[in-house]
Protein backbone atom coordinates (compact mmCIF):
# COMPACT_ATOMS: atom_id res chain seq x y z
CA UNK A 1 0.00 0.00 0.00
CA UNK A 2 1.25 3.49 -0.78
CA UNK A 3 2.01 5.93 1.99
CA UNK A 4 -0.13 9.02 2.48
CA UNK A 5 2.82 11.26 1.65
CA UNK A 6 2.88 9.80 -1.87
CA UNK A 7 -0.38 11.58 -2.68
CA UNK A 8 -0.10 15.00 -1.04
CA UNK A 9 1.71 16.78 -3.86
CA UNK A 10 -1.38 17.16 -6.03
CA UNK A 11 0.31 18.87 -8.97
CA UNK A 12 3.04 16.27 -9.08
CA UNK A 13 0.76 13.31 -8.43
CA UNK A 14 1.82 9.94 -9.81
CA UNK A 15 -1.84 9.32 -10.64
CA UNK A 16 -3.07 10.70 -13.97
CA UNK A 17 -5.76 13.30 -13.44
CA UNK A 18 -5.18 13.88 -9.69
CA UNK A 19 -4.99 17.64 -10.00
CA UNK A 20 -7.97 18.70 -7.89
CA UNK A 21 -9.50 18.24 -4.46
CA UNK A 22 -12.01 15.64 -5.70
CA UNK A 23 -9.25 13.41 -6.95
CA UNK A 24 -7.23 13.81 -3.76
CA UNK A 25 -10.28 12.94 -1.65
CA UNK A 26 -10.73 9.74 -3.60
CA UNK A 27 -7.14 8.78 -2.80
CA UNK A 28 -7.64 9.56 0.91
CA UNK A 29 -10.87 7.57 0.98
CA UNK A 30 -9.10 4.54 -0.41
CA UNK A 31 -6.41 4.83 2.27
CA UNK A 32 -8.95 5.22 5.08
CA UNK A 33 -10.77 2.11 3.88
CA UNK A 34 -7.50 0.19 3.86
CA UNK A 35 -7.61 -0.49 0.14
CA UNK A 36 -4.67 -0.58 -2.24
CA UNK A 37 -4.44 2.92 -3.67
CA UNK A 38 -2.92 1.59 -6.87
CA UNK A 39 -6.35 0.16 -7.74
CA UNK A 40 -7.71 3.66 -8.10
CA UNK A 41 -6.00 3.95 -11.46
CA UNK A 42 -8.28 2.13 -13.89
CA UNK A 43 -5.84 2.67 -16.73
CA UNK A 44 -3.98 -0.54 -15.89
CA UNK A 45 -7.28 -2.41 -16.12
CA UNK A 46 -7.86 -1.03 -19.61
CA UNK A 47 -4.35 -1.85 -20.78
CA UNK A 48 -4.54 -5.36 -19.36
CA UNK A 49 -7.81 -5.91 -21.19
CA UNK A 50 -6.35 -4.66 -24.49
CA UNK A 51 -3.41 -7.00 -24.11
CA UNK A 52 -5.07 -10.11 -22.66
CA UNK A 53 -8.64 -10.22 -23.99
CA UNK A 54 -9.36 -13.70 -25.36
CA UNK A 55 -11.94 -14.69 -27.97
CA UNK A 56 -12.50 -18.05 -26.32
CA UNK A 57 -13.44 -16.33 -23.05
CA UNK A 58 -16.02 -14.03 -24.62
CA UNK A 59 -19.65 -15.05 -24.27
CA UNK A 60 -21.52 -16.17 -27.37
CA UNK A 61 -23.44 -12.89 -27.16
CA UNK A 62 -20.21 -10.89 -27.36
CA UNK A 63 -18.87 -13.04 -30.20
CA UNK A 64 -22.05 -12.65 -32.23
CA UNK A 65 -22.16 -8.90 -31.68
CA UNK A 66 -18.58 -8.61 -32.96
CA UNK A 67 -19.58 -10.38 -36.18
CA UNK A 68 -22.71 -8.24 -36.53
CA UNK A 69 -20.60 -5.08 -36.16
CA UNK A 70 -18.08 -6.34 -38.70
CA UNK A 71 -20.71 -7.19 -41.32
CA UNK A 72 -22.47 -3.86 -40.86
CA UNK A 73 -19.15 -2.02 -41.08
CA UNK A 74 -18.19 -3.85 -44.27
CA UNK A 75 -21.54 -2.80 -45.74
CA UNK A 76 -20.68 0.82 -44.98
CA UNK A 77 -17.15 0.59 -46.42
CA UNK A 78 -18.27 -1.19 -49.59
CA UNK A 79 -21.17 1.15 -50.38
CA UNK A 80 -19.15 4.20 -49.35
CA UNK A 81 -16.67 3.47 -52.11
CA UNK A 82 -19.01 5.19 -54.56
CA UNK A 83 -18.93 8.54 -52.76
CA UNK A 84 -16.53 11.31 -53.94
CA UNK A 85 -14.89 11.62 -50.52
CA UNK A 86 -13.59 8.06 -50.88
CA UNK A 87 -12.30 8.62 -54.40
CA UNK A 88 -10.46 11.77 -53.31
CA UNK A 89 -9.06 10.09 -50.19
CA UNK A 90 -7.87 7.14 -52.25
CA UNK A 91 -6.19 9.34 -54.84
CA UNK A 92 -4.39 11.33 -52.16
CA UNK A 93 -3.34 8.24 -50.20
CA UNK A 94 -1.71 6.76 -53.29
CA UNK A 95 0.26 9.98 -53.80
CA UNK A 96 1.25 10.28 -50.16
CA UNK A 97 2.11 6.59 -49.64
CA UNK A 98 3.14 5.32 -53.10
CA UNK A 99 4.18 1.73 -53.61
CA UNK A 100 2.63 0.42 -50.44
CA UNK A 101 1.68 -3.27 -50.51
CA UNK A 102 0.52 -3.95 -46.97
CA UNK A 103 -3.27 -3.70 -47.09
CA UNK A 104 -6.22 -3.35 -49.44
CA UNK A 105 -8.24 -0.28 -50.37
CA UNK A 106 -11.72 -1.79 -50.57
CA UNK A 107 -13.18 0.66 -53.14
CA UNK A 108 -11.05 -0.66 -55.99
CA UNK A 109 -8.96 -3.54 -54.65
CA UNK A 110 -5.72 -1.59 -54.97
CA UNK A 111 -2.94 -1.92 -52.41
CA UNK A 112 -1.47 0.66 -50.07
CA UNK A 113 0.37 0.92 -46.81
CA UNK A 114 -1.59 -0.16 -43.74
CA UNK A 115 -1.88 3.51 -42.82
CA UNK A 116 -3.14 4.48 -46.27
CA UNK A 117 -5.70 1.66 -46.40
CA UNK A 118 -7.01 2.51 -42.93
CA UNK A 119 -7.37 6.15 -43.99
CA UNK A 120 -9.25 5.45 -47.22
CA UNK A 121 -11.46 2.68 -45.88
CA UNK A 122 -12.40 4.81 -42.87
CA UNK A 123 -13.40 7.63 -45.20
CA UNK A 124 -15.55 5.13 -47.09
CA UNK A 125 -17.01 3.69 -43.88
CA UNK A 126 -18.58 7.01 -42.92
CA UNK A 127 -19.16 8.34 -46.44
CA UNK A 128 -22.90 7.54 -46.52
CA UNK A 129 -23.63 7.80 -42.78
CA UNK A 130 -24.94 4.24 -42.83
CA UNK A 131 -22.40 3.01 -40.27
CA UNK A 132 -23.09 1.99 -36.68
CA UNK A 133 -23.39 4.35 -33.75
CA UNK A 134 -23.51 4.52 -29.99
CA UNK A 135 -25.52 7.17 -28.18
CA UNK A 136 -23.33 6.92 -25.08
CA UNK A 137 -20.44 8.34 -27.07
CA UNK A 138 -22.47 10.44 -29.51
CA UNK A 139 -20.85 9.02 -32.60
CA UNK A 140 -19.66 6.24 -34.85
CA UNK A 141 -17.10 3.70 -33.62
CA UNK A 142 -17.28 0.99 -36.30
CA UNK A 143 -16.45 3.11 -39.36
CA UNK A 144 -12.98 3.68 -37.93
CA UNK A 145 -12.33 0.55 -35.86
CA UNK A 146 -13.12 -1.86 -38.68
CA UNK A 147 -10.83 -0.25 -41.31
CA UNK A 148 -8.03 -0.06 -38.74
CA UNK A 149 -8.49 -3.70 -37.76
CA UNK A 150 -8.62 -4.81 -41.41
CA UNK A 151 -5.48 -2.91 -42.41
CA UNK A 152 -3.31 -4.02 -39.49
CA UNK A 153 -4.60 -7.59 -39.76
CA UNK A 154 -3.52 -7.67 -43.40
CA UNK A 155 -0.18 -6.07 -42.62
CA UNK A 156 0.59 -8.46 -39.78
CA UNK A 157 -1.02 -11.58 -41.31
CA UNK A 158 -3.44 -12.00 -38.44
CA UNK A 159 -6.22 -14.57 -38.16
CA UNK A 160 -9.96 -14.04 -38.13
CA UNK A 161 -10.01 -14.52 -34.36
CA UNK A 162 -7.28 -11.89 -34.01
CA UNK A 163 -9.33 -9.37 -35.97
CA UNK A 164 -12.58 -10.08 -34.15
CA UNK A 165 -10.91 -9.91 -30.75
CA UNK A 166 -9.29 -6.59 -31.63
CA UNK A 167 -12.71 -5.26 -32.63
CA UNK A 168 -14.20 -6.20 -29.26
CA UNK A 169 -11.26 -4.46 -27.61
CA UNK A 170 -11.72 -1.39 -29.79
CA UNK A 171 -15.45 -1.05 -29.18
CA UNK A 172 -15.07 -1.43 -25.42
CA UNK A 173 -12.27 1.15 -25.25
CA UNK A 174 -14.25 3.46 -27.54
CA UNK A 175 -17.26 3.47 -25.23
CA UNK A 176 -15.14 4.10 -22.14
CA UNK A 177 -12.99 6.86 -23.58
CA UNK A 178 -15.73 8.41 -25.75
CA UNK A 179 -18.08 8.84 -22.82
CA UNK A 180 -15.36 10.52 -20.77
CA UNK A 181 -14.30 12.63 -23.75
CA UNK A 182 -17.72 14.29 -23.90
CA UNK A 183 -18.03 14.49 -20.13
CA UNK A 184 -14.82 16.51 -19.80
CA UNK A 185 -15.16 18.84 -22.80
CA UNK A 186 -17.42 21.82 -23.25
CA UNK A 187 -17.58 21.60 -27.06
CA UNK A 188 -19.23 18.56 -28.66
CA UNK A 189 -16.38 16.69 -30.37
CA UNK A 190 -16.97 14.52 -33.41
CA UNK A 191 -16.08 10.86 -33.16
CA UNK A 192 -12.69 10.92 -34.87
CA UNK A 193 -11.42 12.60 -31.69
CA UNK A 194 -12.04 9.90 -29.09
CA UNK A 195 -11.93 7.36 -31.91
CA UNK A 196 -8.20 7.97 -32.27
CA UNK A 197 -7.70 6.43 -28.83
CA UNK A 198 -9.85 3.38 -29.53
CA UNK A 199 -8.15 2.95 -32.90
CA UNK A 200 -4.77 3.00 -31.17
CA UNK A 201 -5.92 0.27 -28.78
CA UNK A 202 -7.20 -1.84 -31.70
CA UNK A 203 -3.97 -1.44 -33.67
CA UNK A 204 -1.78 -2.03 -30.61
CA UNK A 205 -3.60 -5.28 -29.90
CA UNK A 206 -3.04 -6.52 -33.46
CA UNK A 207 0.62 -5.41 -33.34
CA UNK A 208 1.11 -7.59 -30.23
CA UNK A 209 2.51 -4.67 -28.24
CA UNK A 210 3.32 -5.27 -24.60
CA UNK A 211 1.34 -3.51 -21.87
CA UNK A 212 3.82 -0.67 -21.51
CA UNK A 213 3.66 0.14 -25.20
CA UNK A 214 -0.12 -0.26 -25.34
CA UNK A 215 -0.33 2.37 -22.61
CA UNK A 216 1.98 4.66 -24.53
CA UNK A 217 -0.03 4.17 -27.75
CA UNK A 218 -3.21 5.23 -25.96
CA UNK A 219 -1.46 8.25 -24.48
CA UNK A 220 0.00 9.27 -27.84
CA UNK A 221 -3.37 9.00 -29.54
CA UNK A 222 -5.17 10.91 -26.80
CA UNK A 223 -2.69 13.79 -27.03
CA UNK A 224 -2.62 13.85 -30.83
CA UNK A 225 -6.36 13.33 -31.24
CA UNK A 226 -7.92 15.75 -33.73
CA UNK A 227 -10.02 18.66 -32.52
CA UNK A 228 -13.40 18.20 -34.23
CA UNK A 229 -16.21 20.63 -33.29
CA UNK A 230 -19.11 18.53 -34.56
CA UNK A 231 -21.79 21.17 -34.90
CA UNK A 232 -19.59 23.21 -37.25
CA UNK A 233 -19.98 20.44 -39.81
CA UNK A 234 -23.67 19.98 -39.07
CA UNK A 235 -24.19 23.63 -39.95
CA UNK A 236 -21.83 23.45 -42.94
CA UNK A 237 -21.78 19.84 -44.17
CA UNK A 238 -18.47 18.88 -45.77
CA UNK A 239 -16.25 15.92 -46.44
CA UNK A 240 -14.54 16.57 -43.10
CA UNK A 241 -17.72 15.25 -41.40
CA UNK A 242 -16.92 13.28 -38.25
CA UNK A 243 -13.15 13.27 -38.81
CA UNK A 244 -13.22 9.49 -38.86
CA UNK A 245 -10.48 8.98 -41.45
CA UNK A 246 -8.16 11.23 -39.49
CA UNK A 247 -9.02 9.40 -36.28
CA UNK A 248 -8.01 6.15 -37.99
CA UNK A 249 -4.69 7.62 -39.12
CA UNK A 250 -3.98 9.03 -35.67
CA UNK A 251 -4.68 5.70 -33.99
CA UNK A 252 -2.57 3.63 -36.39
CA UNK A 253 0.32 6.08 -36.15
CA UNK A 254 0.09 6.18 -32.36
CA UNK A 255 0.42 2.40 -32.13
CA UNK A 256 3.24 2.38 -34.67
CA UNK A 257 5.11 5.12 -32.83
CA UNK A 258 4.68 3.33 -29.52
CA UNK A 259 6.10 0.18 -31.09
CA UNK A 260 9.24 2.19 -31.93
CA UNK A 261 9.55 3.57 -28.40
CA UNK A 262 7.69 6.91 -28.71
CA UNK A 263 5.97 7.96 -25.47
CA UNK A 264 2.63 9.59 -24.71
CA UNK A 265 0.84 11.43 -21.92
CA UNK A 266 -1.18 9.89 -19.06
CA UNK A 267 -4.69 9.04 -20.21
CA UNK A 268 -8.06 10.27 -19.01
CA UNK A 269 -8.84 6.58 -18.49
CA UNK A 270 -6.54 6.68 -15.45
CA UNK A 271 -8.33 9.53 -13.68
CA UNK A 272 -9.79 8.07 -10.44
CA UNK A 273 -12.86 10.28 -10.81
CA UNK A 274 -13.85 8.03 -13.69
CA UNK A 275 -12.93 4.72 -12.11
CA UNK A 276 -16.49 3.43 -11.86
CA UNK A 277 -16.92 3.88 -15.63
CA UNK A 278 -13.57 2.34 -16.55
CA UNK A 279 -13.15 -0.54 -14.12
CA UNK A 280 -15.85 -2.77 -15.65
CA UNK A 281 -14.00 -3.18 -18.94
CA UNK A 282 -13.55 -6.88 -19.63
CA UNK A 283 -16.49 -7.70 -17.36
CA UNK A 284 -19.42 -5.68 -18.67
CA UNK A 285 -19.35 -5.58 -22.47
CA UNK A 286 -21.18 -2.33 -23.10
CA UNK A 287 -20.97 -2.52 -26.89
CA UNK A 288 -23.36 -5.49 -26.93
CA UNK A 289 -26.31 -3.29 -25.98
CA UNK A 290 -24.74 0.12 -26.55
CA UNK A 291 -23.86 -0.11 -30.26
CA UNK A 292 -26.76 0.01 -32.68
CA UNK A 293 -27.28 0.21 -36.42
CA UNK A 294 -29.00 2.35 -39.00
CA UNK A 295 -31.99 1.71 -41.17
CA UNK A 296 -31.34 4.82 -43.26
CA UNK A 297 -28.24 6.38 -44.86
CA UNK A 298 -28.52 9.69 -43.06
CA UNK A 299 -27.86 11.37 -39.73
CA UNK A 300 -29.65 9.51 -36.93
CA UNK A 301 -31.05 12.76 -35.51
CA UNK A 302 -33.42 12.86 -38.48
CA UNK A 303 -34.66 9.29 -38.18
CA UNK A 304 -37.52 9.97 -35.72
CA UNK A 305 -39.10 12.28 -38.30
CA UNK A 306 -38.73 9.66 -41.03
CA UNK A 307 -40.39 7.01 -38.86
CA UNK A 308 -43.17 9.36 -37.74
CA UNK A 309 -44.00 10.36 -41.32
CA UNK A 310 -43.84 6.77 -42.57
CA UNK A 311 -46.14 5.56 -39.80
CA UNK A 312 -48.59 8.42 -40.38
CA UNK A 313 -48.71 7.81 -44.13
CA UNK A 314 -49.47 4.15 -43.52
CA UNK A 315 -52.03 4.75 -40.78
CA UNK A 316 -53.99 7.40 -42.66
CA UNK A 317 -53.42 5.84 -46.12
CA UNK A 318 -51.97 9.11 -47.44
CA UNK A 319 -50.68 9.15 -51.02
CA UNK A 320 -47.63 11.27 -51.84
CA UNK A 321 -49.56 13.00 -54.63
CA UNK A 322 -52.06 14.26 -52.04
CA UNK A 323 -49.48 15.98 -49.82
CA UNK A 324 -49.64 19.78 -49.71
CA UNK A 325 -47.24 20.39 -46.80
CA UNK A 326 -45.16 18.47 -44.27
CA UNK A 327 -44.32 20.13 -40.97
CA UNK A 328 -41.63 18.40 -38.92
CA UNK A 329 -41.51 19.15 -35.21
CA UNK A 330 -38.29 18.09 -33.56
CA UNK A 331 -35.57 18.76 -31.03
CA UNK A 332 -32.71 21.24 -31.37
CA UNK A 333 -30.16 19.05 -33.18
CA UNK A 334 -32.78 17.84 -35.65
CA UNK A 335 -33.69 21.46 -36.36
CA UNK A 336 -30.02 22.20 -37.08
CA UNK A 337 -30.07 19.56 -39.83
CA UNK A 338 -32.52 21.63 -41.84
CA UNK A 339 -34.65 20.96 -44.92
CA UNK A 340 -32.78 22.48 -47.87
CA UNK A 341 -32.08 20.91 -51.26
CA UNK A 342 -28.68 19.15 -51.17
CA UNK A 343 -25.82 19.86 -53.52
CA UNK A 344 -23.47 17.22 -52.08
CA UNK A 345 -23.75 13.80 -50.48
CA UNK A 346 -22.80 15.32 -47.14
CA UNK A 347 -25.61 17.88 -47.35
CA UNK A 348 -28.05 15.08 -48.17
CA UNK A 349 -27.00 13.06 -45.11
CA UNK A 350 -27.10 16.04 -42.74
CA UNK A 351 -30.65 16.82 -43.73
CA UNK A 352 -34.13 15.78 -42.65
CA UNK A 353 -35.95 16.62 -45.86
CA UNK A 354 -34.00 14.72 -48.52
CA UNK A 355 -34.01 11.36 -46.70
CA UNK A 356 -37.69 11.87 -45.86
CA UNK A 357 -38.55 12.53 -49.50
CA UNK A 358 -36.63 9.40 -50.50
CA UNK A 359 -38.43 7.29 -47.92
CA UNK A 360 -41.91 8.51 -48.85
CA UNK A 361 -41.35 8.22 -52.60
CA UNK A 362 -39.22 5.08 -52.81
CA UNK A 363 -39.54 3.36 -49.45
CA UNK A 364 -35.78 3.36 -48.99
CA UNK A 365 -32.95 5.65 -47.87
CA UNK A 366 -29.86 3.90 -49.13
CA UNK A 367 -26.88 4.51 -51.38
CA UNK A 368 -28.99 4.94 -54.51
CA UNK A 369 -31.12 7.70 -52.98
CA UNK A 370 -28.23 9.57 -51.35
CA UNK A 371 -25.70 9.87 -54.17
CA UNK A 372 -25.44 13.06 -56.21
CA UNK A 373 -26.85 11.57 -59.42
CA UNK A 374 -30.26 11.71 -57.71
CA UNK A 375 -30.15 15.38 -56.76
CA UNK A 376 -31.92 16.47 -59.96
CA UNK A 377 -34.84 14.11 -59.37
CA UNK A 378 -37.87 16.37 -59.81
CA UNK A 379 -40.23 14.31 -57.68
CA UNK A 380 -37.79 14.33 -54.78
CA UNK A 381 -37.08 18.05 -55.15
CA UNK A 382 -40.75 18.98 -55.32
CA UNK A 383 -41.54 17.00 -52.19
CA UNK A 384 -38.63 18.59 -50.30
CA UNK A 385 -40.00 22.02 -51.16
CA UNK A 386 -43.21 21.14 -49.32
CA UNK A 387 -41.36 20.56 -46.04
CA UNK A 388 -40.64 22.79 -43.08
CA UNK A 389 -39.05 22.05 -39.72
CA UNK A 390 -39.55 23.74 -36.36
CA UNK A 391 -37.84 23.30 -33.03
CA UNK A 392 -40.47 22.18 -30.55
CA UNK A 393 -39.72 23.18 -26.93
CA UNK A 394 -41.75 20.26 -25.57
CA UNK A 395 -39.75 17.79 -27.67
CA UNK A 396 -36.45 19.48 -26.81
CA UNK A 397 -37.34 19.05 -23.14
CA UNK A 398 -37.35 15.24 -23.49
CA UNK A 399 -34.43 15.09 -25.94
CA UNK A 400 -31.35 13.24 -24.75
CA UNK A 401 -28.60 10.90 -25.93
CA UNK A 402 -30.23 7.86 -27.51
CA UNK A 403 -33.70 9.31 -26.90
CA UNK A 404 -34.79 11.40 -29.88
CA UNK A 405 -38.40 12.59 -30.38
CA UNK A 406 -40.36 13.93 -33.36
CA UNK A 407 -43.89 14.66 -34.48
CA UNK A 408 -44.88 15.13 -38.12
CA UNK A 409 -47.91 17.00 -39.42
CA UNK A 410 -49.04 16.33 -43.00
CA UNK A 411 -51.50 18.68 -44.63
CA UNK A 412 -53.24 17.16 -47.64
CA UNK A 413 -54.64 18.96 -50.67
CA UNK A 414 -58.14 19.26 -49.23
CA UNK A 415 -56.75 21.32 -46.34
CA UNK A 416 -56.97 18.63 -43.66
CA UNK A 417 -53.95 18.32 -41.36
CA UNK A 418 -53.09 14.89 -40.00
CA UNK A 419 -50.76 14.57 -37.02
CA UNK A 420 -48.50 11.63 -36.23
CA UNK A 421 -48.02 10.09 -32.85
CA UNK A 422 -44.96 11.29 -31.00
CA UNK A 423 -42.16 8.99 -32.12
CA UNK A 424 -39.16 8.53 -29.86
CA UNK A 425 -36.24 6.63 -31.33
CA UNK A 426 -34.44 4.86 -28.51
CA UNK A 427 -30.97 3.93 -29.66
CA UNK A 428 -28.34 1.94 -27.83
CA UNK A 429 -29.51 2.58 -24.28
CA UNK A 430 -27.63 0.91 -21.45
CA UNK A 431 -30.73 0.87 -19.25
CA UNK A 432 -33.95 -1.05 -19.73
CA UNK A 433 -35.97 1.63 -21.51
CA UNK A 434 -37.48 0.32 -24.69
CA UNK A 435 -40.28 1.35 -27.00
CA UNK A 436 -41.82 0.62 -30.39
CA UNK A 437 -38.95 2.39 -32.16
CA UNK A 438 -36.12 1.00 -30.07
CA UNK A 439 -33.25 -0.27 -32.22
CA UNK A 440 -33.29 -3.99 -31.48
CA UNK A 441 -31.17 -5.49 -34.25
CA UNK A 442 -30.63 -9.20 -34.77
CA UNK A 443 -27.92 -10.82 -36.87
CA UNK A 444 -30.48 -11.64 -39.57
CA UNK A 445 -31.45 -7.95 -39.72
CA UNK A 446 -27.86 -6.97 -40.51
CA UNK A 447 -27.61 -9.71 -43.13
CA UNK A 448 -30.76 -8.34 -44.77
CA UNK A 449 -29.37 -4.80 -44.64
CA UNK A 450 -26.08 -5.93 -46.18
CA UNK A 451 -27.93 -7.71 -48.98
CA UNK A 452 -30.25 -4.77 -49.67
CA UNK A 453 -27.57 -2.09 -49.79
CA UNK A 454 -24.91 -4.10 -51.65
CA UNK A 455 -27.14 -5.68 -54.29
CA UNK A 456 -26.24 -3.00 -56.87
CA UNK A 457 -22.54 -3.67 -56.31
CA UNK A 458 -22.27 -7.46 -55.99
CA UNK A 459 -24.35 -10.36 -57.26
CA UNK A 460 -26.27 -12.58 -54.83
CA UNK A 461 -23.60 -15.27 -54.77
CA UNK A 462 -20.87 -12.88 -53.74
CA UNK A 463 -23.07 -11.25 -51.12
CA UNK A 464 -23.82 -14.65 -49.63
CA UNK A 465 -20.12 -15.57 -49.71
CA UNK A 466 -19.20 -12.43 -47.76
CA UNK A 467 -21.91 -13.08 -45.18
CA UNK A 468 -20.80 -16.69 -44.80
CA UNK A 469 -17.15 -15.65 -44.51
CA UNK A 470 -17.94 -13.21 -41.68
CA UNK A 471 -20.06 -15.90 -40.02
CA UNK A 472 -17.12 -18.31 -39.96
CA UNK A 473 -14.30 -15.80 -39.61
CA UNK A 474 -13.27 -17.16 -36.22
CA UNK A 475 -12.29 -20.36 -38.06
CA UNK A 476 -10.10 -18.61 -40.66
CA UNK A 477 -6.32 -18.52 -40.28
CA UNK A 478 -6.14 -15.22 -42.14
CA UNK A 479 -8.52 -12.58 -43.49
CA UNK A 480 -7.32 -12.47 -47.08
CA UNK A 481 -10.34 -14.26 -48.54
CA UNK A 482 -12.78 -11.93 -46.81
CA UNK A 483 -10.91 -8.84 -47.96
CA UNK A 484 -10.69 -10.10 -51.55
CA UNK A 485 -14.44 -10.75 -51.60
CA UNK A 486 -15.18 -7.25 -50.33
CA UNK A 487 -12.88 -5.41 -52.75
CA UNK A 488 -15.08 -3.85 -55.40
CA UNK A 489 -12.69 -3.93 -58.38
Amino acid sequence: MLELTDTLDVDGSPYPGIKDIEGLCLILLQIIKGEDVEKINGFDTVVEFVRNASWDKFSLEVQEKAKICLLDGLCAVITGGKVPVTRISSSYAKKLWPGGDEATIIRDGSRSSALGAAFVNAAAGNALDIDDGCSLIKGHPGAQLIPVALSISEQRCKSGVDLLTALVVGYEVAIRVGYLWHKTREVYQACGSWGAVANAATAARLMDLNQEKIGQAIGIAEYHAPNLPMMDDIDNPSMAKHGIAWGAVTGVMAAGLAEEGFTGVPSILGDPKHLDWVKTIGKDYLFVRGVTFKHFASCLWGHPALMAARDLMKKEKIQVKDIANIKIRGFHEMFRLGVGLPQTEEEAQFSVSWPLAALLLEGEVGPDQMLSHRFDDLAMKNLVKKMEIVEDPALEAINGPGHWPAIVEITVNNGETLVSDQVIVISGRIGDEMGPHADLWRYDDIKDKFTRFCQNIFDANRINEIIARVDGLDQDSDISTLVALCATQ
